[in-house]
């Protein structure tokens, strides 16, 4: 009988673990094409614009990734915790009421600045940038409901159609950017076909979820909109902070190399930065689609998620280790070769971080145990200590590379004690007082 029961039990696991990589294979191969076809150009546009055009591009492309967090108010992850599909769809409607209020107002405003501006002669901004604000609250709206959406797509488990719609904007972005760099040969040209390419998914991503822009004409659902975001206070109080600043501590060296350096910089640091990003969004990214699904049912049911978290943390160390080593110990020759000789100092830069973003890659997607316990005053308390940090290095480091050494040393430190903290979530282990 016990044998029976083991060997059942050993199928079970067999079972799961062959679900979860057949699900994770599925995003991965969206996610894929999401991040690798843009990525496969982007040695094409190394060669046909400066380190300058670029540093700007990567600085505009970061400020609309943190605002999109910011618009999503954190009920991406709302809505991974719904109890019935309506109630996905009620979350869903609210944010998007939320991000059309700020979409409208962000551009009027604008419009506004730039009839002032025009009108005074002040000379507040050129023309063009009155063109990168516009196209970066247009791209911060688009990213913001592909997020939700996308995560209405992981709580129904429907990891088929969110590959698919993945592949559609991978897709989009990489032959939109290589047509408008050749039309424009700027930055402008990268930053055009980014908000056209992320609003004509969004558009699609809506209509997932039953929603249509008509359906938010005259705003009639505000007061039930009201109703949804105090109903998730917590993610919109306490969890959309916590990312934000977590999003300004990845790109917080990005926006000072701009302010203090130059663009030529943060130029260096930003190609390193999306080049090694790269693995966090295309593997991590599938893997953690995956994870939250599975997390979740063995946390409600269970009471803890051991087995998944420990299985996850294992592939994802195993999948970056290689990848990894090989930046740390030829990073510069690395970066030379595929994007040419300009780019050595972002080589340079990689091999320092290497070990940071090893466990980052680990650590980040495993996170998501602290919205899962409901503990999200502990991860804005993360996210606080590692923005400070961030900020304090690059402020006070003499040079570029002392602050990047300190930088890597810190971050490496923090992201050890994030994985520490969200394994004792999953074995279900009392915390400070709470279990």
């Amino acid at each position: 009988m016990c044998r029976l029961l083991l060997h059942h039990s050993e199928s079970f696991v067999k079972v799961k673990i062959l679900q979860f990589w057949k699900n994770a294979s599925i995003v991965l191969l969206g996610t894929l094409a999401y991040q690798v076809m843009p990525l496969l150009v982007l040695p094409v546009f190394t060669r046909l614009l400066t380190p300058e055009d670029l540093g700007f591009y990567f600085t505009w492309l970061g400020a609309v990734v943190v605002g999109a967090v910011a618009l999503t108010l954190r009920l991406d992850m709302a809505v991974l915790q719904a109890k019935s599909g309506s109630d996905v769809v009620r979350i869903v409607k609210a944010t998007v009421t939320v991000n059309l209020v700020f979409a409208i107002t962000a551009v009027l405003t604008l419009l506004l600045i730039f009839s002032a501006d025009k009108y005074f002669q002040t000379q507040l901004l050129s023309s063009m940038r009155y063109v990168y604000v516009g196209l970066a609250i247009v791209a911060t709206f688009a990213n913001a409901i592909n997020l939700l959406v996308n995560s209405a797509l992981v709580w129904s488990a429907n990891f088929k159609k969110q590959a698919l719609y993945k592949l559609y904007l991978g897709g989009a972005l990489s032959s939109s950017q290589l047509l408008m760099v050749y039309l424009f040969e700027s930055a402008i040209g990268l930053s055009l076909a980014y908000a056209l390419s992320s609003s004509l998914v969004s558009l699609f991503l809506m209509r997932e979820v039953g929603l249509k822009f008509s359906d938010f004409s005259y705003f009639n659902d505000l007061k039930e909109t009201l109703v949804v975001l105090r109903e998730q206070r917590a993610f919109v109080l306490v969890s959309m902070p916590a990312a934000l600043i977590n999003m300004l501590s990845h790109y917080a060296p990005l926006f000072l190399l701009s302010l203090k350096i130059g663009t030529v910089a943060s130029g260096q640091y930003g190609l390193m930065h999306k080049t090694l990003s790269a693995p966090l969004g295309l593997i991590g990214g599938a893997i953690l689609s995956v994870f939250r699904e599975e997390s979740s049912r063995s946390y409600r049911e269970l009471g803890n998620c051991e087995d998944s978290y420990l299985y996850t943390a294992r592939s994802l160390f195993f999948i970056a280790l290689f990848p990894f080593l090989i930046i740390f110990l030829f990073g510069k020759e690395l970066f030379e070769f595929v994007f040419g000789s300009a780019w050595g100092d972002a080589g340079e830069i990689a091999e320092i971080l290497a070990p940071a973003f090893l466990i980052r890659f680990v650590a980040s997607p495993l996170s998501y145990m602290f919205f899962l316990a409901n503990r999200q005053l502990w991860d804005l308390s993360w996210q606080i200590t590692l923005f400070l940090f961030t900020i304090l290095v690059f402020y006070l480091s003499p040079s570029l590379y002392s602050a990047i050494l300190w930088y890597s040393i810190g971050s490496f430190v923090l992201y050890g004690v994030s994985l520490i903290l969200s394994y004792m979530i999953a074995r279900g282990l009392t915390i400070l007082g709470h279990s």
